[in-house]
């Protein structure tokens, strides 16, 4: 799974090096554990931006990501939900395993 678009900014999480966050022309920030290489959380949708996102960031204690975009918004995620949590650490746990029947982690999260 990749970005439906070009990649505006990479940012690594300030505490975990193995997570990385992507900023996109499709409209999306995706947040990607480095050492399963996969896709664990996508922000976006319906409260998401509208337009390409431009820039984003993790906040010091990495409790929050901030995204702009063309769309001229600033949007706040927050990394403290339970689903979220939930989903980073299971991720961690992927075993990447070549089977047509389980092509797709199920640990992925989309966040609206």
């Amino acid at each position: 799974m990749g970005c439906g678009d070009s990649i505006n900014e990479l940012k690594l999480h300030p505490t975990d090096n193995s997570l990385l966050l992507s900023a996109s022309k499709d409209n999306s920030l995706r947040l990607w554990n480095l050492k399963t290489q996969r896709c664990v959380v996508i922000f976006g949708g319906l409260e998401g931006h509208r337009d390409e996102v431009l820039s984003c960031d993790f906040d010091l204690q990495a409790h929050f990501i901030l995204s702009c975009g063309m769309d001229h918004s600033v949007k706040i995620w927050s990394l403290e939900t339970d689903d979220v949590k939930k989903t980073i650490e299971l991720s961690y746990n992927y075993q990447n395993e070549k089977t047509i029947s389980n092509s797709k982690p199920t640990f992925s999260y989309i966040q609206y």
